[in-house]
């Protein structure tokens, strides 16, 4: 085809670093009660009345949101899941960059990342 050409070099001195300031990092927040629980279980989602994903990038913006299934959110429900999301993204951000420093790889689901509950 006619699309671009990738080439991997054979080694670190030879690369240039990539600028991830600008990804961003996607937590779920599902509706648990009257708490908002990040990347909830089965049985949490099972239990949940919404749920919803949300980017984040390093500097806090929202980049994207989605609601993915259940009942409706009041406004004052919806930005406290989005401002929720947004320390949980900057703060998974920060986890991921202090890993990478330390040469370590990130965990699974049960690992190093906290799963807060607002």
């Amino acid at each position: 085809g006619g699309g671009p050409e990738i080439e991997f070099a054979d080694s670190s001195d030879d690369c240039l670093p990539f600028d991830a300031s600008q990804v961003p990092v996607f937590t779920t927040l599902a509706l648990v009660g009257k708490r908002y629980v990040a990347d909830a279980t089965q049985q949490e989602e099972a239990c949940s009345a919404a749920r919803m994903a949300v980017g984040v990038n390093q500097a806090g913006r929202l980049c994207a949101s989605h609601k993915i299934e259940g009942r409706g959110l009041h406004p004052s429900q919806l930005a406290q899941m989005l401002q929720a999301a947004q320390r949980t993204g900057q703060a998974r951000i920060g986890q991921l960059r202090s890993l990478l420093q330390q040469g370590a790889a990130p965990a699974g689901p049960d690992g190093l990342l906290e799963r807060p509950i607002f």
